[in-house]
């Protein structure tokens, strides 16, 4: 039996809404861990952040983000948090997201998950709630 585009196009985003997966999970992540990873992508972002910081007068080591979480089948990488990133800052929420890159061990762009060793992240977009 033959589907069409469109059925295949449902049954997938019902899957990947309703259904568990390893490609999609959520994982904490440290809020430094976070600030690491986006430092020297974007001034104006590390100036909001420090901004709300001074302002809550909290512990940046109290702070915990929630991170996507690569799945097992993501053989070197598996684990690891990448955006979209959400993290409490008082009485404020911090979302980021980015464009993620995954490279192979030589260096070549867009590796799959069996060879994928590094990531990298860029254009930073945020919102505050």
């Amino acid at each position: 039996m033959k589907y069409s585009k469109s059925i295949c196009f449902v049954f997938f985003i019902i899957h990947m809404v309703f259904m568990p997966t390893n490609a999609k999970a959520s994982g904490s992540i440290s809020f430094e861990d976070v600030v690491m990873r986006l430092a020297g992508q974007s001034q104006k972002l590390m100036k909001e952040i420090n901004t709300e910081l001074v302002s809550n007068g909290g512990a940046i080591s109290d702070i915990v983000c929630d991170g996507t979480r690569l799945g097992k089948h993501w053989k070197h990488l598996g684990g690891l948090r990448i955006p979209t990133f959400e993290c409490a800052i008082g009485q404020k929420s911090l979302t980021v997201e980015g464009d993620v890159f995954f490279y192979d061990s030589k260096g070549k762009a867009g590796a799959e998950p069996m060879a994928a060793m590094y990531v990298a992240l860029s254009d930073p977009k945020w919102t505050w709630k």
